[in-house]
């Protein structure tokens, strides 16, 4: 059977309590027995030291006990010799039971007051008091104990009563103030019930500021983080389609054309040259919009900043020659906590859009530095730069300068985007100003990790 927390938490406080009240009970009901133990004693004391001083004034261990039992009929009394025996009795109970308790205070030392107390139930009456400071024997005091053993049960019978009403009492304000409590986490429930596949961007909200808030918060940042990944994915096949569609086309364009008549050796190479060069696009394309799909992982092992250029350098080098442009490389030892493909990835998409925006002849500059806590690596060009309205856009998806641009020549909208997004993911900044001679100057900030030596 399953017990939901509101039925747990309303059991588990009504044992609880239920058990300290028990407790407590027991506890007053002793306490309770207890009094009525001394108030006893308090009954007896005087009428035993009473018959003493008369034993003592008499000379005598059996003194008239009648005289105090007309003062106080509701006691017995009785007088022991040395040997435990019953010498003489006054009163309404039969003191023979008691010759045994009697016997073995006769061996015991007398105390300061000569006086013994003690309990002992012996069927309807009770041993409470015994003198023997005399040296002929032993006086004793008896006190009937039904009326208080009744008296007793009844207390008892009234605590368990009362047991159950308010072990129940409990249960029903913790049920009702459990409602109170699971309130906040009911309207939470309700709230997402409404959350649909559909609509990402719902937050649960909660008017206090207890520890329901904070759940609710956390269970935001779970759904910003679920929405980012969502949106992610969403924006991934978004891009695909709309990116993918295009050098299909041209591909299937090219192969189809190729295939209507025979060529020769030479315009079929033309025809697979084109075809690769399309594919190549692809496959850049493709990573692109991988690396802006993925989330960014968290490591430990810094990357080599410098060494990352000099491969970048590399790279394009040839690229760069062939559209006589000239490229230079600054660097100095540098590291920072970062993937090595997407330190390649963000370089490139720079490199690649200053190789394009580069007028023959002129010279782009890869630098590496450092700048405060960061690692600052700049892609400087000499073509005509960014547009100052234009230089926050242009790191949004499919945004181009040149709307016009043929995509064979140009890029594809999306590099600068995921450029941003990997640099921003390891806590940098990626910004676009004016280069010192005209042209774009792309900052990328990364934050610096000090190198060994």
């Amino acid at each position: 059977m399953r017990i939901s927390h509101r039925g747990r938490l309303t059991l588990t406080t009504s044992v609880v309590s239920g058990t300290i009240l028990a407790g407590l009970f027991a506890i007053s009901f002793l306490i309770f027995r207890r009094e009525e133990i001394n108030r006893a004693h308090d009954i007896l004391r005087p009428a035993v030291l009473q018959i003493e001083q008369d034993a003592v004034t008499q000379d005598t261990i059996t003194p008239d006990l009648g005289l105090v039992v007309e003062a106080n009929p509701q006691l017995s009394f009785g007088t022991f010799d040395l040997r435990g025996q019953l010498l003489a009795s006054s009163g309404a109970l039969s003191l023979e039971p008691t010759f045994k308790w009697a016997a073995s205070m006769v061996g015991k030392p007398t105390n300061k007051s000569g006086v013994e107390w003690g309990t002992i139930d012996i069927g309807n009456m009770t041993v409470v008091a015994g003198s023997k400071s005399t040296s002929k024997g032993l006086i004793v005091g008896v006190l009937p104990w039904e009326e208080r053993e009744r008296t007793m049960a009844q207390a008892a019978i009234a605590l368990v009563l009362l047991w159950f009403p308010l072990v129940g009492l409990i249960g029903a304000i913790t049920w009702i103030a459990s409602a109170k409590t699971f309130k906040p986490l009911t309207a939470l429930a309700e709230q997402a019930e409404l959350f649909s596949e559909s609509d990402l961007t719902r937050r649960l909200t909660v008017d206090s500021h207890d520890e329901y808030a904070t759940f609710a918060a956390r269970l935001n940042n779970f759904l910003d983080r679920l929405e980012d990944s969502v949106q992610r994915q969403k924006q991934f096949v978004e891009d695909a389609a709309h990116e993918l569609r295009t050098p299909l086309t041209i591909l299937r364009g090219r192969i189809e054309t190729s295939l209507m008549i025979d060529r020769s050796s030479e315009e079929y190479r033309n025809a697979l040259l084109l075809v690769l060069r399309e594919t190549e696009r692809m496959s850049r394309l493709v990573e692109a919009m991988l690396q802006s799909a993925l989330p960014v992982q968290d490591l430990s092992i810094p990357v080599d900043v410098e060494a990352a250029l000099e491969k970048v350098e590399a790279r394009w080098l040839d690229r760069f020659v062939e559209s006589n442009v000239h490229l230079e490389l600054e660097t100095e030892p540098a590291e920072t906590l970062a993937l090595e493909e997407e330190v390649d990835c963000v370089i490139d998409n720079l490199v690649s859009n200053a190789l394009r925006s580069s007028p023959n002849g002129s010279t782009c500059t890869l630098k590496v530095e450092h700048d405060g806590g960061f690692v600052l690596v700049t892609v400087t060009d000499e073509g005509q730069g960014v547009p100052v309205e234009k230089r926050e856009a242009i790191f949004e998806r499919f945004t181009r300068l040149e709307k016009s641009r043929n995509r064979s020549l140009g890029g594809f909208g999306v590099g600068l985007a995921v450029s941003k997004r990997l640099v921003e993911g390891r806590g940098g900044t990626i910004r676009v100003t004016d280069g010192p001679t005209g042209g774009a100057r792309f900052e990328v900030r990364w934050p610096n990790t000090p190198t060994k030596g």
